[in-house]
């Protein structure tokens, strides 16, 4: 391969690089997300069971929104564990793929030092051909 396409394919490495790292913190802030909503469910189920244990007096209508609102929390809890399931194994396919493309570029590395080589022998071969030859020089017989 010529240097400069080598040079081309590792910018495209380079940039497939930032894209999967880009997708490692998106999953990561919605990993990050998803535990902020689950620690607002845990507060509102600890607020209302604290209004339980408290010994007042609940009407039935509060009672069954409290009811109403438990048994949407749950839903939301398992809706909250599939985003973080799904940006977990997002995040483990981008690594893979970060991964997949430092080593593409450690290989284009190798590539292209190759190939300046053989443009440094190639150069080199051509100027020796390029030399004049000497002729040599003839002793006369003293």
């Amino acid at each position: 391969m010529k240097e400069r396409l080598i040079e081309r394919l590792d910018l495209l490495a380079e940039i497939g690089e930032a894209a999967w790292l880009q997708e490692i913190a998106r999953q990561s802030r919605s990993l990050a997300q998803a535990e902020e909503q689950r620690a607002l469910l845990r507060a509102y189920r600890e607020k209302l069971g604290q209004s339980w244990r408290g010994g007042n007096v609940v009407d039935a209508a509060a009672a069954k929104r409290a009811a109403e609102f438990i048994a949407a929390s749950h839903h939301a809890e398992a809706q909250i564990d599939r985003m973080e399931r799904h940006a977990t194994q997002q995040i483990d396919l981008a690594r893979r793929g970060f991964a997949d493309a430092q080593e593409r570029r450690r290989g284009l590395a190798v590539a292209k030092r190759e190939a300046v080589l053989a443009t440094d022998r190639a150069t080199e071969q051509r100027l020796e051909r390029a030399q004049p030859q000497a002729v040599p020089k003839l002793r006369k017989p003293p």
